[in-house]
């Protein structure tokens, strides 16, 4: 992976955490990388689609 600095809105930050505490997902960069992919599948980059990427799997949030 490659690390990428992005400033966000203190809102965002703490709703990121309350995701966290609501176990949603273990850390905030998960679930910042999970928003981009759905973003991602959203927009129809296919190679993104039912999370898989290059033979990897990744867990699903919901």
């Amino acid at each position: 992976m490659k690390p990428v600095s992005v400033k966000l809105p203190k809102e965002y930050i703490e709703g990121l955490k309350q995701l966290v505490v609501n176990g949603f997902y273990a850390n905030t960069r998960e679930a910042i990388r999970f928003a981009i992919r759905d973003l991602l599948v959203k927009e129809g980059y296919s190679e993104f689609n039912h999370g898989v990427k290059r033979g990897r799997t990744y867990a699903v949030p919901y």
